[in-house]
């Protein structure tokens, strides 16, 4: 069946006797030629296993298949589980998981391995937890691809000293090379949603840094964002307890980075977030 417009994303849901719904922000991505760019940017190989969250209805999915070993499905809505069981997921080398994508994955990791690439169209109301549940697990292992709201792309490519620099920008930037691949004007999907949309990539650092404790790290960037204007010795004076160091030894600490513990959080790069962390890890041990 095509997926190229409005129309036909209508008959395909009046079908299944449902509609988009709004507590999981779907929009149905109905560009072809969006459709072809994702693809040629993942750059799957025939030996890949890939994962889709979000498939919808399949349209994004036809083409993945025709182009990697295995393709695992990710869909939580169960009108769209049973319209994928009957179509695309029938193929030998496709798989379907039903449910939340943040409560199955590390599942069907443990069950199948990692894959080499991820793609999702994702909705606006998870897409920070998605990504954040992959960041946060060091499972950055390949090339991922995501269509999400505007702004959240924004605050995952951020630059420290910029609005929109975050613990989320960091926390996606201390785990993966982030890049942006352009904006998606709203009538790329059906329903036309309020925002713009953009692509955003993340995908194994070129040049991996060296993590002496990534459970403290996590830690310590909430700890250092918990109050994004306020300088780093009083965030960490206020959240650190975790870290189980006198107020001295801290400072003293920070200070030996060459970093000031005056300055604000939004102001420091993620490297030099994750020297702190290593320099304050090693005192702890």
């Amino acid at each position: 069946m095509n997926h190229n417009s409005p129309a036909d994303i209508r008959h395909a849901l009046a079908d299944l006797g449902a509609r988009p719904k709004k507590r999981w922000g779907q929009n149905f991505m109905v560009n072809p030629r969006t459709r072809d760019k994702l693809v040629r940017t993942l750059s799957s190989r025939s030996t890949d296993v890939v994962w889709e969250i979000g498939p919808g209805l399949g349209a994004l999915s036809e083409a993945l298949a025709e182009r990697c070993k295995k393709l695992v499905l990710f869909e939580i809505d169960a009108g769209l589980v049973r319209y994928l069981k009957a179509g695309i997921a029938k193929a030998r080398h496709v798989s379907l998981i039903e449910g939340d994508f943040v409560k199955t994955w590390q599942a069907t990791e443990k069950k199948s391995g990692r894959p080499d690439r991820v793609v999702g169209n994702l909705p606006f109301s998870s897409a920070s937890a998605i990504i954040g549940a992959l960041a946060e697990a060091n499972r950055i292992s390949g090339r991922c691809l995501f269509t999400v709201q505007k702004e959240l792309a924004e605050r995952i490519t951020a630059a420290p000293g910029t609005r929109n620099y975050s613990s989320f920008s960091v926390l996606c930037q201390v785990m993966a090379d982030v890049v942006a691949h352009g904006e998606l004007a709203p009538g790329t999907f059906y329903p036309v949603p309020e925002v713009t949309s953009a692509v955003v990539e993340l995908r194994p650092h070129a040049k991996k840094p060296r993590i002496a404790d990534r459970d403290f790290l996590l830690a310590l960037i909430r700890a250092v964002f918990a109050a994004r204007r306020k300088t780093l010795r009083n965030n960490l004076l206020a959240e650190g307890d975790f870290i189980g160091l006198s107020k001295a030894e801290l400072l003293d600490i920070v200070e030996e980075t060459g970093t000031d513990p005056g300055v604000r959080a939004e102001e420091l790069s993620p490297a030099q977030i994750i020297e702190i962390a290593n320099a304050l890890s090693s005192a702890r041990a």
